[in-house]
């Protein structure tokens, strides 16, 4: 076993940059001992995800609140077609947003969490991502709409097929 270090704040990583597929990644790294506290409950999503990364899926988004209205991290701030969009259960989907940016440009308190126990086959939004613009509760939503990339299982490719009917 090689330790590898991952950096203040990373819980895990891949071993490049980019995403790729399993031949061009050389190791999947987790902090296993702060992400198991980290992550409690969402600890099987945290390792989905970064193996997910390991079969090249990407994030659904890769927006970033630089110009953000809302306090806090850029990182924890959901934004429309960012990391944090698309299929509420899928594990590539960010799920740590403190706040989001309404349709309306005012900030939001988030409530990102729930059950994350599966790969998206569809950009589309769902939960609290899904739907037209409207308030709801007093909140605007949907939070962060419909992915921009998604679509997690038709990046897989298992024995030479394609998950999404191709070859």
């Amino acid at each position: 076993m090689k330790e590898i270090p991952l950096g203040n704040d990373i819980g895990g990583r891949i071993s490049t940059d980019v995403a790729g597929t399993p031949n061009t990644i050389e190791w999947v790294g987790l902090d296993t001992e702060h992400s198991l506290i980290a992550f409690g409950a969402y600890f099987d999503a945290f390792v989905g995800h970064e193996l997910g990364h390991a079969i090249n899926m990407p994030h659904h988004g890769d927006l970033v609140a630089n110009n953000r209205i809302c306090p806090g991290n850029p990182m924890y701030i959901a934004l429309r077609g960012g990391q944090y969009s698309g299929e509420w259960r899928c594990v590539m989907r960010y799920n740590e947003a403190q706040y989001y940016e309404g349709w309306d440009g005012r900030c939001y308190a988030a409530d990102p969490e729930g059950v994350q126990n599966m790969y998206c086959t569809s950009k589309a939004g769902t939960e609290r991502n899904a739907g037209p613009d409207r308030m709801e509760n007093g909140m605007a939503l949907p939070m962060a709409g419909d992915a921009t990339v998604g679509t997690c299982m038709t990046h897989l490719t298992i024995r030479g097929f394609a998950t999404n009917g191709g070859r």
